[in-house]
């Protein structure tokens, strides 16, 4: 189509040699002519530009796909300009999605919005958002689900990291129960939170139980003396603090005698007392239905059983809204169901616990890398390290 639009010019360089013999009017014909030629076939060679093909920023050049554009803006079509400035957005908000990462886990782990008298926990990132649960309004108490080496102790300890960075020893305090020797909870038995720590080795787990059963009646008159329904509503000087009971390995507690029955009991009246239950577990055979309907907040880790997911009310597959399917390895995904929403997260993974530590510890590399000019090939933005080096702290 384009070669018609040359056949003026020739033609009209024509006619002036034949009927004047001036020959440049031919000449600028035949000049259009050949321009013309060579464009249509340099086009044919030039790679062709789709909008599903990525941007690539490179030094004082830009590409999409195969194709590198011209040095020059003003040579760009308006579909070229269109494609790099949404491309340059998106490599924006992936960079400042980094960076907001980088200084969570930096900092503090605790969550946000903390009300009083209530016990919120950080659990990780969706997206460029943190997750946190308010978990006095989400069931009151929570279980954690997965098989071995699926990372709940590790989400379990962020977790309690986030309570202790987010509230002071006044106003939460933490039981712990760990079977599994007491590897994964020892790191806060020394510190101000603790109200109790127990092991399978010291085989005294049953005694804190019926402790905090007894604390759960004092509290109840506590309450009556105030005419209150709940904690959060007892005078801020008279208000105890948040008490939360941490059980490792769930199935292996309740192969104690009775136990089970003080377990039911505290996670059926704690809620409005100001007493939460926590617990992890490989799978939810041995636990009762009157335990479990009361763990209203519920994740799961890996492949749990889908018998176990279909009890939990969650889906056996993930809805992916994280970005990429191909997760870094120093980050977990886990599920969650509560009674207000259905969703998953992210939480890092590799990380152990230090009494004389104040916040996370990176590796030298992790604090002074530049995300600034990094080109990511990914909407999945919350990998910032690839191998975590760091320890939870106080």
């Amino acid at each position: 189509m384009q070669l018609l639009w040359v056949v003026p010019s020739v033609g009209y360089g024509i006619f002036l040699l034949v009927t004047t013999g001036q020959w440049f009017g031919l000449v600028f014909g035949g000049l259009s002519l050949f321009s013309t030629v060579v464009s249509l076939v340099s086009k044919d060679r030039r790679p062709a530009v789709s909008k599903d093909q990525p941007v690539h920023f490179g030094p004082g050049r830009i590409a999409i796909g195969n194709r590198i554009l011209p040095r020059w803006e003003a040579l760009w079509k308006a579909e070229w300009a269109e494609q790099v400035y949404a491309a340059l957005v998106a490599k924006n908000h992936r960079t400042q999605a980094r960076l907001r990462v980088s200084a969570k886990l930096a900092g503090s782990l605790s969550a946000d919005h903390r009300p009083p008298g209530q016990l919120c926990l950080w659990l990780g990132f969706a997206g460029t958002d943190s997750v946190e649960v308010n978990l006095s309004e989400a069931g009151g108490h929570g279980i954690l689900v997965g098989p071995t080496g699926s990372g709940k102790s590790q989400l379990l300890t962020s977790m309690l990291v986030s309570a202790c960075q987010g509230y002071s020893p006044a106003a939460l305090r933490l039981a712990l129960v760990d079977f599994k020797g007491g590897s994964a909870l020892c790191g806060f038995a020394g510190t101000g939170w603790n109200y109790g720590f127990e092991t399978d080795l010291s085989e005294s787990a049953q005694e804190l139980v019926a402790r905090i059963r007894r604390e759960l009646r004092d509290r109840q008159v506590l309450l009556a003396a105030h005419q209150a329904a709940r904690i959060q509503d007892l005078p801020e000087l008279s208000r105890p603090p948040v008490l939360l009971l941490v059980i490792d390995e769930l199935q292996a507690v309740l192969q104690i005698s009775e136990i089970q029955n003080s377990l039911e009991d505290i996670a059926a009246r704690g809620r409005s007392l100001g007493v939460h239950l926590l617990a992890t577990t490989q799978s939810l055979q041995g636990i009762s239905r009157s335990l479990l309907v009361n763990l209203g907040f519920r994740i799961a880790i890996g492949k749990p059983d889908p018998i176990d997911l279909a009890q939990l009310g969650i889906s056996r597959q993930p809805e992916q809204p994280l970005g990429d399917p191909k997760l870094d390895t120093a980050w977990i995904m886990a599920r969650y169901s509560s009674p207000n929403e259905i969703g998953s997260f992210l939480f890092p993974a590799g990380g152990a616990v230090s009494q004389n530590l104040t916040k996370y510890l990176f590796s030298t590399e992790s604090k002074t890398k530049d995300y600034s000019n990094e080109v990511f090939d990914t909407d999945f933005v919350e990998k910032p390290l690839k191998n975590f080096d760091f320890s939870f702290g106080f």
